[in-house]
Order: C-alpha cells, then sequence, then structure tokens
C-alpha cells in the first residue's frame, strides 16, 4: 500500500540531520500558553514532514545514508533546489503557525490547543484542513484559506427544511472555521431514508455546479451522507448535470486494468488510482499506480436503494419550486477553480520532484514550464497546492421539467447499476 511517496525505511535515516534546525524552528513556539506540549510537538513534526518532502527523493537516489554534518553541506551543494524549498518551507510553515495560533486565540479565548491532526501528505499539504483539538474537548477544523461557498451551501441547506445534514461554518478574514463531524454508523433501519437524502443532494450539487465530491470529501454520519469539504461548491464551469459533481459512482480502469470507483457513495474497500506515480523504494525512482484504502460512506449496497435515491432526486426538484431562493442566486464572492484533478496534480509534482530536476534550478523550471498550466508553474515551484479563485458560476434552483427529469432520472440509475 503506498499512501505517499515517502517510504518509512528511509525517512527515519535524514530526521538525525534535521534535529538542530527543527529545535531552532521550534522557538517560535516558546512562550505561547495557548499550545501544549503534545500540540506543539504536532506542528513541529509537520515542519519536519515539509522538509522531508523538499528532498526526500533526492535522499533515497543518495541510498539513504545517515547524515553526518560533513555530509549534509555535500548534500545541500550537490542539490541546490532543495536548498531554496527548505528555507521556502520553513518561512511558510513560520507565517502558517502564528496564523493558527492567533486564530485559535481568538475563537477559543483561553482554552488550550491540545492536539493537531494534519491532514495531508509530504508533497503540496501548505494549504490543507487541520483538525484541532482543544482542552475543554471541543474539535473544530480549521482552513487556512476563506471558503464562503461552504457557509453559503449551510445556509441554503438550511433554507430547503431539515432534511439535510448542516453544521456551522464561519468565514474569519483569511481563514475558515468548520465544525468537526465524525463518523457515525447508520442503523439499518434509517438505510432508507440515507439514500433518499444522498438523492436529495445529487439534486442539489446539481443545481449550485458542485464538483469534487468524491470518496474521500464524504463521511457517513449516521443516516446522512456528510460531504466534509464544500470547497467544489459553485466550481463546476460545464453544463450540469447529474454525474458531474462526482458524489455518484464515477467508475474507471485502474492502472492494472483492474474497475475502481472514486465517487462520494463508495461501499469501501481498496482502490488502484488512474494516474500513475513516483514510488521510491531501496534507492529506486520508478512509477507505479498507487492505491488506497478507502472507508465505506454508505450503509448498505447502492444497487438496492436505486429507488430511494431516485425519490431524493425528485424531492429535492419540488422543493425548488416549492421553496424561494432567489436570494442564494446573487453571488458576491468568487469560487475555486480546479484546474486539473487532484490526484493528477499531485502526480505532476512528485515528478517534478525527481533527483535529477533538483540539481539545478533551470531544469526543474524547464520542466515545470513544459508539463504545466502557466496558472499552476508558481504553486508547483515552491510544493504547494495549487488555490486558484475566480467569479462563481451562477447556481439555477429551476425545477426540471418531465422531459429532463426523465433524462437525469436515466443517467442516475446507469450510475448505480453499474456500481
Amino acid at each position: 500500500m503506498i499512501h505517499d511517496p515517502i517510504p518509512e525505511h528511509h525517512g527515519g535515516a535524514y530526521v538525525d540531520a534535521f534535529t538542530a534546525q527543527l529545535v531552532r524552528a521550534a522557538g517560535v513556539l516558546d512562550g505561547n500558553a495557548g499550545i501544549d506540549d503534545a500540540a506543539r510537538r504536532s506542528l513541529v513534526t509537520q515542519l519536519l514532514r515539509r522538509w522531508l518532502g523538499c528532498a526526500i527523493t533526492a535522499f533515497v537516489a543518495d541510498k539513504g545514508a545517515p547524515m553526518s554534518d560533513g555530509a549534509w553541506r555535500t548534500f545541500l551543494v550537490k542539490y541546490p533546489v532543495c536548498t531554496r524549498l527548505f528555507a521556502e518551507s520553513e518561512q511558510l510553515w513560520r507565517r502558517d503557525c502564528e496564523r493558527l495560533l492567533a486564530a485559535t486565540a481568538r475563537e477559543v479565548p483561553g482554552v488550550a490547543l491540545t492536539g493537531i491532526d494534519h491532514h495531508a501528505g509530504f508533497l503540496g499539504s501548505r494549504r490543507s484542513a487541520h483538525v484541532l483539538a482543544f482542552a475543554n474537548g471541543r474539535r473544530l477544523v480549521y482552513r487556512p484559506y476563506a471558503l464562503p461557498a461552504a457557509a453559503w451551501f449551510m445556509d441554503l441547506c438550511a433554507a430547503l427544511g431539515d432534511d439535510l445534514h448542516r453544521r456551522a461554518i464561519r468565514v474569519d478574514g483569511d481563514h475558515t472555521w468548520d465544525e468537526f463531524v465524525d463518523a457515525a454508523p447508520c442503523p439499518p433501519e434509517a438505510a432508507g431514508p440515507f439514500f433518499r437524502r444522498a438523492g436529495m443532494l445529487v439534486r442539489l450539487f446539481e443545481a449550485v455546479r458542485a464538483k469534487d465530491m468524491h470518496v474521500r470529501n464524504v463521511r457517513l454520519v449516521g443516516a446522512h451522507p456528510v460531504v466534509l469539504d464544500l470547497e467544489g461548491v459553485l466550481a463546476h464551469r460545464d453544463a450540469p448535470s447529474p454525474v458531474a459533481a462526482g458524489f455518484l459512482p464515477v467508475v474507471f480502469r485502474g492502472g492494472n486494468g483492474e474497475r475502481s470507483e472514486l465517487g462520494g457513495l463508495h461501499p469501501g474497500g481498496t482502490v488502484t488510482l488512474p494516474v500513475r506515480q513516483p514510488r521510491l523504494r531501496d534507492g529506486v525512482f520508478e512509477d507505479i499506480y498507487p492505491s488506497r484504502t478507502l472507508a465505506a460512506t454508505i450503509p448498505a449496497p447502492l444497487h438496492a436503494h436505486v429507488d430511494d435515491v431516485v425519490a431524493g432526486y425528485h424531492a429535492m426538484n419540488a422543493a425548488f419550486a416549492r421553496v424561494d431562493l432567489g436570494s442564494f442566486e446573487r453571488i458576491a464572492f468568487k469560487t475555486a477553480v480546479f484546474v486539473r484533478p487532484g490526484v493528477e496534480y499531485r502526480a505532476l509534482l512528485y515528478a517534478s520532484m525527481h533527483p535529477a530536476l533538483l540539481v539545478d534550478e533551470r531544469l526543474r523550471d524547464r520542466y515545470i514550464h513544459e508539463h504545466a498550466q502557466p496558472i499552476e508553474r508558481a504553486a508547483m515551484r515552491s510544493l504547494i497546492s495549487l488555490r486558484y479563485v475566480a467569479t462563481a458560476p451562477a447556481p439555477s434552483f429551476v425545477p426540471h421539467d418531465a422531459e429532463r427529469l426523465g433524462v437525469a432520472e436515466a443517467a442516475i440509475r446507469a450510475s448505480l447499476v453499474v456500481a
């Protein structure tokens, strides 16, 4: 199972090389009474992961030998691109820590931060969400960017009635606070209502031009399917359809020819991704099709609840005729633009870290120029996951007529039957 291009048996050889730097960097956290030792260690570990991500391809190419001071200096001379990336990583980490700690002090004053769970890999992780735990037992999701579309969507769900799951989401300047939602089993008798709500979301995601509602973005929470990251709301700029959001099963052929899917409504299990990514093992740099083990986001087989999903779709379509949603059609904020699928972007990011490209900035810049879109290049050069926003596409809450409902229902049934 490959969860990241950094094998455990290689990363450890370099932790000692960073000890002095980590102790020095951790000084930025000294004197902050709002964070306990465990949370402090978590933040420092994030910096270590960023540093490892800056050079692990080169580390492994050099056979994973432990780093003495002399060997470390030689390494930096050999891979000067890493030197820049190390410095940028620390600078951005310090800024991110300052912003996070200032934000938590305002949001939960006088309560110590006791845990930080950072959901990201080693590369492209500088805008990922953090699950924060506090001494009073409260948990919050901190997103280091403004996400007004998420708060807008929660207000929209509330306006539509009590059927859909809602949670508190609030934008505070340059960041967003999101209520933490934990997974919970769905009682057998609630499977029908669960899939009916899923069908309602299919129609709602179509209306709000959503995308990126894939399996790793959905959680099974009792009788509700819950989307965790709503950055994909108002992000689809092509013609809307019931399947465009990726919430329904998305079936593809994995790299080895096997059938896989990544749709939001997912039975769980291991899937092989369709995009090749580098793997580093025993000093060998090779391309593979990585696999992921996914948690189930549905409480029962989809094929047994096709009619429930379709009924939910019809119910939401009828709600559009019943509820006045005119105020939600006037969008005054910008929303995300997805230049390419995230898994494809990460694969390109990994490829740009080939050791041969780390010996000269010009070589890596040329590679990025040739393979990345213009809008991606600056972020990729600094190992940052791209986040680009633009004017939001207009949602449409006009109910479908009978003909269009029939076309949509056929597409839904076809998607669910093959799942």
